[in-house]
């Protein structure tokens, strides 16, 4: 079997042939951002592979990847302490104990320019009112108390 064969049965099966190590294929939808490159480098071989950091739900992961996908939806998130937002109209405003800015009902604050102010979201973090405009269509920015 020659070697081009033998690489896309591998490739198929989810192996990687350098280093023999299952390869998980990730759905556009599933990525989280940012992603890193894994490069492996030999004799005149250079091949990129691109790996998404995995995201559990938890709030940190959230923070270190920067950006989640989910349901069609874009979630960001921005910090008060980058954009302090002292006009946005917040009744209760607060910072819960995974460091989200919340209103007295305990709702997340967000951003979306495809919703009304006041809509109310649910979120991969909890339910969510919207308090902001000003991001791209089809993204949802989360204030955060994150530095």
């Amino acid at each position: 079997m020659s070697a081009s064969i033998l690489a896309l049965v591998l490739a198929l099966a989810g192996l990687d042939i350098q280093n023999a190590i299952p390869a998980v294929p990730v759905a556009a939808e599933e990525w989280v951002e940012p992603c890193y490159e894994q490069a492996y480098y030999g004799p005149d071989y250079y091949e990129p592979t691109y790996y998404a950091p995995t995201y559990y739900g938890d709030p940190s992961d959230f923070q270190n990847a920067g950006v989640v996908y989910e349901d069609g939806t874009t979630y960001t998130w921005y910090s008060q302490n980058v954009l302090p937002g002292g006009g946005l109209d917040i009744p209760g405003r607060n910072v819960n104990d995974e460091g989200y800015v919340c209103d007295g009902d305990g709702n997340i604050c967000v951003a979306s320019s495809d919703y009304e102010i006041g809509t109310q979201l649910d979120t991969p973090w909890g339910d969510a009112v919207v308090y902001d405009t000003g991001c791209a269509s089809g993204v949802v920015d989360v204030y955060t108390d994150w530095s």
